[in-house]
């Protein structure tokens, strides 16, 4: 039985029509999973946003907490109490105490001693402080003046080593790591990246180099109060350049597939506690 024109036509239209309607179909699929890669990205970069601020603060609440305690507790020695006789109100003074043979008596009436008013008498003290000022120096200048001179200079030298031992450290780190790549390398990726608390750093890397590499890299420029024992990540900002910023969670996956054709990667390190699935 021979098909005529007519039902050919009609069978031709329908075909491509559903081929049409399949071809939709499959742009529409693919435009939804584009998007919701996307969205799976903007989220991924807030959350990475999120936890670079928190680290950033938490760094700021550390200096600030430093800066208050080596402000506040830089006096040095502390002062000895005030002599009494002095000025000081709380205990009574050697000349309201009665001596030994004393009447009792109302205050006004009670004989004072001679010896300890006058000096007088043979082995008694004298209640005037003027001759431990003579003798020994003000008392209370002990902590005010060359106690906090000592402290601070002990303070400024331990900074000053604590300094030199960061430096020894970052370089002995620093030179753990495989060779930088030079100029003339023209594959090479140009990482730069936003310490927390802390200048930028730039360095270059081969494509082939992984994001663990450049986390070790990082890692030597991050002393302990910054790190804070928690978990390092890198994270991609707007403008980083970054092709597929997720593959920085995944420390195998190398720089070239995180920056694609990109020769340039700006990016910031975070330093965050470790979640419980990561």
């Amino acid at each position: 039985m021979h098909e005529s024109a007519a039902d050919y036509e009609a069978r031709q239209s329908a075909y491509e029509a559903s081929l049409e309607e399949n071809i939709k179909a499959r742009e529409r699929q693919q435009q939804e999973e584009r998007l919701a890669a996307l969205r799976e990205a903007r989220a991924l970069r807030e959350q990475q946003d999120e936890d670079y601020r928190a680290a950033l603060e938490e760094d700021r609440r550390k200096q600030a907490l430093r800066a208050a305690g080596g402000g506040g507790g830089g006096g040095g020695v502390a002062s000895p109490p005030a002599n009494p006789g002095l000025g000081s109100s709380s205990a009574p003074s050697e000349a309201a105490r009665p001596g030994p043979g004393a009447t009792a008596g109302p205050p006004s009436e009670r004989p004072a001693p001679r010896g300890r008013l006058l000096g007088g008498a043979a082995g008694a003290p004298s209640s005037d402080p003027s001759h431990l000022l003579r003798g020994q120096g003000d008392p209370r200048s002990v902590g005010s003046g060359g106690g906090r001179g000592r402290t601070a200079s002990h303070a400024d030298g331990g900074a000053e080593g604590r300094a030199q031992d960061a430096q020894a450290e970052e370089s002995r780190l620093l030179s753990l790591l495989p060779p930088e790549p030079s100029q003339d390398a023209a594959d090479a990726i140009t990482l730069r990246v936003r310490m927390p608390g802390g200048p930028p750093h730039a360095r270059r890397f081969l494509p082939e180099q992984t994001v663990a590499d450049a986390l070790a890299w990082v890692r030597c420029f991050l002393s302990g109060d910054a790190s804070g024992g928690g978990k390092l990540n890198l994270a991609a900002g707007l403008f980083s350049g970054a092709v597929r910023p997720e593959l920085l969670l995944q420390p195998a996956a190398t720089l070239g597939e995180v920056a694609g054709s990109a020769r340039q990667l700006t990016l910031f390190a975070a330093v965050g506690a470790q979640r419980a699935g990561g």
